[in-house]
């Protein structure tokens, strides 16, 4: 009876010391094993962002208030981001690559992997992984945890697709788009030449709570009719956010097409003095034969334009985006 006893007394503290082995250990193991596959971090926590291709420069978003900036110098677009954010916070796993493909998938990352870090709004660095290419059957992405040698493929829900070409781009696709974006309080003038027709041309002032619009050539008299404040505040209010459809600073033809007169030339000043002042070209112009857009009777056929920004830039843009800042003079004419 008593070495029974004692065989159940050492058979209790084994157990014990089974379970505390388990506990301690164990739970590390469970840890670490989950560790490299949560790749998410709360969007709203995120305060800075890291990628970079093999062979290319470093990318840095940062978050100032509502907004991100690229490379401390571009404002993101508020298109592009949120694509980006998405993939930061919400991917899931859609499986485990085998191990035989898993060999592959290493040498590749190691190729062509794309490097994100990510910070917390802190500055603390929240995540480090690499993005790979899109899994055998084109439907998720590989992703490898920094420090692990285990692969996963991710996916977004409701999203069909590879996730790489989300997290690199050139820096003019994740650049706002922003053509003008004033307080409409913050305009003080705005001027409009139709380079081929004089007399639909303008220059709007702003003095206090009055507007006036005057032809832009000294050479046509001002009409006799009152304007339109109505109008007139309408019309500065477009300039709240118009923007173009894309960058194309790369376009071979920019030179050629910036020499030629344009169709018109809008700039905006506000109470800095600053102006922002863009060139527009329809695209039909260039593409057929014996078409030249002079007046806004022709612009009805306009469908794109190039635009050539004070700024720098050179952007192509619908009719549909920036219709609202095509008006004539007698536009603001009352009746």
């Amino acid at each position: 009876m008593k070495r029974l006893a004692i065989l159940f007394a050492i058979l209790i503290c084994l157990g014990g010391i089974a379970y505390y082995v388990n506990s301690n250990f164990g739970s590390k193991s469970t840890s670490i094993s989950s560790s490299d596959r949560e790749f998410g971090h709360p969007r709203e926590d995120i305060g800075k962002i890291t990628i970079q291709k093999i062979g290319q420069p470093e990318q840095v978003f940062t978050r100032e208030g509502a907004d991100w900036y690229i490379n401390g110098t571009y404002k993101v677009s508020q298109f592009t981001m949120p694509y980006l954010l998405q993939c930061l916070s919400d991917t899931k796993i859609q499986n485990i690559p085998s191990k035989k493909a898993t060999k592959v998938i290493l040498g590749e990352i190691a190729r062509l992997g794309i490097q994100v870090k990510v910070y917390n709004l802190k500055g603390e660095e929240v995540k480090s992984y690499k993005v790979g290419l899109e899994s055998v059957d084109d439907r998720g992405t590989v992703f490898l945890m920094d420090g692990s040698d285990q692969p996963y493929n991710m996916y977004l829900k409701g999203f069909d697709g590879t996730l790489r070409t989300r997290f690199f781009q050139p820096i003019d696709k994740w650049r706002d788009r922003e053509v003008w974006q004033y307080n409409p309080a913050d305009i003080t003038e705005i001027s409009v030449k139709y380079h081929k027709n004089q007399k639909e041309s303008f220059k709007l002032t702003v003095d206090g709570n009055k507007i006036d619009v005057k032809p832009l050539s000294q050479f046509i008299p001002a009409s006799k009719k009152a304007i339109d404040q109505d109008k007139a505040k309408a019309y500065i209010s477009a300039f709240t956010r118009i923007y173009a459809e894309d960058y194309d600073n790369e376009n071979a033809r920019r030179d050629s097409i910036s020499s030629v007169v344009p169709f018109v030339t809008v700039a905006v000043k506000d109470k800095t003095g600053h102006v922002n002042q863009v060139d527009l070209y329809p695209f039909r112009d260039f593409l057929l034969k014996n078409v030249n857009t002079k007046d806004l009777q022709d612009a009805a056929k306009i469908e794109r334009l190039f635009l050539n920004h004070s700024k720098g830039d050179f952007m192509v843009t619908q009719m549909r985006l920036i219709k609202e800042v095509f008006r004539p003079y007698d536009f603001f004419l009352k009746d």
